[in-house]
């Protein structure tokens, strides 16, 4: 789990990320090795976007968006990406970045290779079940990673 890391962009709203360190290997369509992580994101409320009101998470991996989300300001969600370095949006705004490790672990996430469908189809089509364990950074206005249920 000492393999992840995330940074925040300074942006207007407070943007919590959550990094679950979760990884599975995968069969056939990602080839042996291919890795699924889960990103757990919260955009904490503020004045000008109270909880409750809509957002827009947006992940992505060398500038192609790989998994989204409409949810709300000040609620978690949850989604699978194929492990790499991933950029975090709100709204169409920057908000962090999450690293589950390897080579690439500190590059900027635009500035690698965007995965290929087959890559990204295999990781939308992951069971969410079978990826365990996780780290968690919290921030003002955003519920417990617990209340996911994720371990």
């Amino acid at each position: 789990m000492s393999r992840a890391a995330a940074r925040l962009a300074p942006v207007p709203a407070v943007v919590v990320l959550v990094a679950l360190a979760a990884t599975t290997g995968l069969a056939g369509c990602g080839g042996p090795g291919a890795v699924v992580d889960r990103l757990v994101v919260c955009a904490g409320p503020t004045a000008e976007h109270p909880t409750g009101s809509p957002a827009v998470i947006s992940l992505r991996q060398g500038g192609r968006e790989v998994a989204s989300a409409s949810t709300s300001y000040g609620a978690l969600v949850a989604l699978l990406v194929p492990s790499a370095p991933t950029a975090v949006f709100v709204d169409g705004r920057p908000a962090g970045t999450a690293s589950f490790g390897g080579e690439d672990a500190t590059a900027d996430p635009a500035s690698l290779p965007a995965p290929d469908d087959t890559v990204i189809a295999t990781a939308r089509a992951t069971d969410p079940a079978t990826v365990d364990g996780y780290i968690g950074l919290t921030g003002l206005g955003c519920p417990p990673t617990t209340a996911l249920g994720l371990g």
